[in-house]
């Protein structure tokens, strides 16, 4: 997980940086909501970084495992 959310770090913060300036700037959102938006979407970033580490092992395996090996 660590090693895809670190290939994906500076994207991916400098796009909830953006938002939430967006939010916070031109949507005229109130502080509380632009907080918790980022730590909502900085959740997400963890959990995406997550499944998709788990997508990759499931093909990685797919490739290379058995071909009769049980699921």
């Amino acid at each position: 997980m660590w090693e895809h959310y670190r290939k994906t770090f500076l994207m991916t913060q400098a796009f909830i940086v953006s938002v939430s300036l967006i939010l916070l700037l031109l949507g005229k959102w109130p502080i509380g909501g632009v907080v918790w938006s980022f730590l909502v979407m900085q959740f997400c970033a963890l959990v995406g970084a997550r499944w998709a580490e788990r997508l990759r092992r499931k093909v990685t395996d797919a490739r290379t495992g058995l071909p009769l090996k049980p699921r």
